[in-house]
């Protein structure tokens, strides 16, 4: 953390910094074992970062130290191309569950690969439209 501060943090605030008015931005966290708490009160909209690895902080965490929004909760490795749609479910219930699904963009922790199973994204977005409509 102390490196960090002293050799990557000037450079990320001024990047922010350049990037202040825009209507929507994201700092990405990459990798495990990241430094989430480092930069939790970066000028940020939202912070995304693999928050399924169990070297990182889970979103529930996150919301703690981030004043904006989280990104994640699903695993763009393991859930989005070693399991099944079942898995995947399971994660975005997990995401609800830390979140309340609040301050939250269901999201992967790292680009989707392109090698991903395109029924995997479609059972997330399924669950996520009945999620959002209405009950009678």
């Amino acid at each position: 953390p102390e490196e960090y501060a002293r050799y990557a943090r000037p450079y990320d605030l001024a990047v922010l910094s350049e990037a202040q008015g825009a209507p929507f931005n994201v700092v990405h966290v990459c990798r495990g074992n990241n430094m989430l708490q480092e930069v939790a009160d970066y000028p940020a909209h939202v912070f995304s970062w693999a928050s399924t690895d169990p070297t990182n902080p889970d979103l529930n965490q996150g919301l703690e130290w981030v004043s904006g929004a989280v990104a994640g909760g699903i695993d763009q490795a393991q859930a989005l191309l070693d399991s099944t749609s079942e898995t995947v479910l399971e994660q975005l219930q997990a995401g609800f569950q830390q979140t309340g699904g609040r301050r939250w963009i269901v999201a992967p922790g790292c680009s989707i690969l392109p090698e991903t199973p395109g029924e995997y994204l479609t059972a997330l977005r399924t669950a996520l439209v009945d999620k959002a409509q209405p009950t009678s």
